[in-house]
């Protein structure tokens, strides 16, 4: 084998460990996004439900005056 074989090759496996690093970015960071709008959800469920608890204390507050 000669040198430029070997680098043509060595080249070549670098390539491939890009590539390989790319989709695993790629993927993790779909997997992120998703991870986060599911916890955006949540928590505006969750304060929509605040809001209405908080809404239900004051008409009760001014009801008992």
């Amino acid at each position: 084998m000669t040198k430029d074989e070997a680098f043509q090759e060595y080249e070549e496996a670098l390539a491939k460990i890009h590539q390989g690093a790319q989709a695993a970015s790629e993927q993790a960071r779909t997997i992120l996004r998703e991870q986060l709008k599911f916890l955006r959800d949540v928590a505006h469920s969750e304060l929509k439900a605040i809001r209405k608890l908080e809404q239900k204390t004051k008409r009760s507050r001014k009801n008992a005056k």
